[in-house]
C-alpha cells in the first residue's frame, strides 16, 4: 500500500511543481563555473547515491580536470562511481593553498558542527577568485524543524517509508548551523567568502509521499502557498548559492 501511496503522490508532485528545481539551480551554477575550472573538490561526496555531486562528473568526459570526491567516511565514498576518491577531515584538507579552483558541496552544510573553520579552510585551498557553490536544506522549512528536535531512529524509520534505501545509507547527523542565508552571509563575511548567488526554492514536500494522497495533497497545497507568498520566503526548502574567495 505504501508503494502505491509514493506512487500516487509522485504524480500528483508532478503535476503542480517542477521536480528538482534547486538542483536543476545547483548543476547550472557548476555548469557557468566548469569551463574555467582545472581543480574541482566535490566536499561531502558522501556514496554519490543520492548526493548529486558525484552524478555530475562521475560519468562525463571530465576533460583532463582534476575531480576529487572527499568524504570523511570511508564505507560510503566506497561505493561511490566516483573515480577519484579521497577521505579526509574538511577541516583539514589535504590540499595546497590556492589549489582549488572550484568546491561543490551538496546537502554537506546541514551537517556540519563547526561551519566556520570549514569555509576557512575552503576558502585557503582554493584560488583567488575560486568559489564553493552549495546545495542545502533551509533550517527554517518545517521538515528541517522536526528534524532538529527528533532522534536518528526517527529520520531512518521516515528514510524507510520513503522506500529508498541510498537515503538510509547517506542519513547523518544534522546541526544547521549554517542553515539560513542570515548564517551564510554572517559566516561568509567572516571566513574571506563574498556572496555571488544566493536563492532559495520551494520543492514538492517529498516527506510526505508515503501518507494517503489526500493527505499528502493538503501538504501540496501549503508549499503552492508558501511558494507564493513573497513573505513566506524565509520558510522555502531549499538554500542554492555561489561564494566566492573575496
Amino acid at each position: 500500500m505504501l508503494a502505491r501511496f509514493r506512487q500516487i503522490n509522485r504524480r500528483l508532485d508532478g503535476r503542480f511543481f517542477h521536480d528538482g528545481l534547486y538542483y536543476q539551480r545547483y548543476k547550472d551554477f557548476i555548469a557557468e563555473k566548469l569551463p574555467h575550472c582545472r581543480t574541482v573538490l566535490n566536499l561531502g561526496a558522501g556514496s554519490g547515491l543520492v548526493l548529486y555531486g558525484s552524478a555530475i562528473f562521475a560519468n562525463q568526459d571530465i576533460n583532463g580536470r582534476l575531480v576529487v570526491a572527499l568524504d570523511l567516511e570511508l564505507e560510503r565514498l566506497k561505493v561511490n562511481p566516483h573515480p577519484l576518491k579521497m577521505t579526509a577531515n574538511a577541516e583539514r584538507l589535504p590540499f595546497r593553498s590556492h589549489s582549488v579552483d572550484l568546491i561543490i558541496s551538496d546537502h554537506v552544510f546541514e551537517h556540519l558542527d563547526n561551519p566556520g573553520a570549514i569555509l576557512r579552510e575552503a576558502c585557503r585551498a582554493l584560488k583567488p577568485g575560486g568559489s564553493l557553490i552549495f546545495a542545502t536544506p533551509n533550517k527554517y522549512y518545517y521538515a528541517c524543524l522536526i528534524a532538529a528536535v527528533t532522534p536518528m531512529s526517527f529520520h531512518k524509520w521516515v528514510a524507510g517509508l520513503l522506500g529508498n534505501p541510498a537515503i538510509e545509507m547517506d542519513l547523518y547527523p544534522t546541526t544547521y548551523k549554517i542553515n539560513s542565508i542570515r548564517d551564510i552571509t554572517r559566516l561568509c563575511e567572516e571566513s574571506g567568502f563574498k556572496i555571488d548567488k544566493i536563492l532559495t526554492t520551494m520543492e514538492a514536500p517529498g516527506y510526505t509521499r508515503f501518507l494517503p494522497p489526500p493527505i499528502h495533497f493538503l501538504f501540496i497545497l501549503f508549499h503552492k502557498l508558501v511558494q507564493s507568498v513573497p513573505f513566506l520566503k524565509p520558510l522555502h526548502s531549499n538554500i542554492v548559492g555561489v561564494i566566492t574567495k573575496s
